[in-house]
């Protein structure tokens, strides 16, 4: 069941996918708006330097299965590398779900050398954590070595958890530069 689901969400993103537009007929282009819309919300986030698109999805899939939805529609699971774009972040999050005990996938992993690294491979040097987290704390333990947003007390903030079979959902990020 589980693979046939992933093959239904895969066929999707043949039509949600945004890194090239060229093949996309009018019609194909506006189809394709309307089903990203009943798979994610969105919001942008601007800066001096560029803007960043965040789309929430709606369903909830594995880590390793989340990075791939998202580079297929052109970007990458959200790098929370500032206090900006975490507050940004976290507020439109609370707008959008008020309850407690969300978890949502973000882009972070713990490498071997027990530093919290982005998915491009850049030190993450912006971290906020709940209490008590992170857990793994030692390199013999990798139960928990992937990254998420979640509420607990009213707040997002950061907790580490398993990177396989953890079905949540998940933040994807889109980044232009001007």
């Amino acid at each position: 069941m589980r693979t046939i689901y992933l093959l239904f969400l895969l066929s999707l993103f043949g039509v949600l996918s945004v890194a090239d537009k060229s093949h996309f007929g009018d019609g194909d282009t506006a189809r394709a708006a309307n089903v990203r819309k009943l798979f994610f919300t969105d919001a942008t986030f601007r800066t001096k330097t560029g803007e960043w698109r965040y789309s929430l999805s709606t369903y909830y899939l594995d880590r390793p299965s989340a990075a791939f939805a998202c580079k297929k529609l052109g970007g990458q699971l959200a790098q929370i590398s500032s206090e900006d774009k975490y507050i940004f972040i976290t507020n439109w999050l609370e707008t959008l779900s008020p309850y407690d005990q969300q978890q949502i996938h973000v882009g972070g992993f713990l490498e071997r050398n027990l530093v919290w690294t982005q998915d491009n491979r850049e030190d993450m040097t912006f971290l906020v954590w709940h209490q008590d987290e992170p857990t793994v704390r030692h390199v013999d333990t990798w139960q928990e070595s992937c990254l998420l947003l979640e509420k607990r007390n009213g707040k997002f903030k950061m907790n580490d958890v398993a990177c396989k079979d953890l079905r949540r959902r998940f933040l994807c990020e889109e980044h232009k530069a001007f």
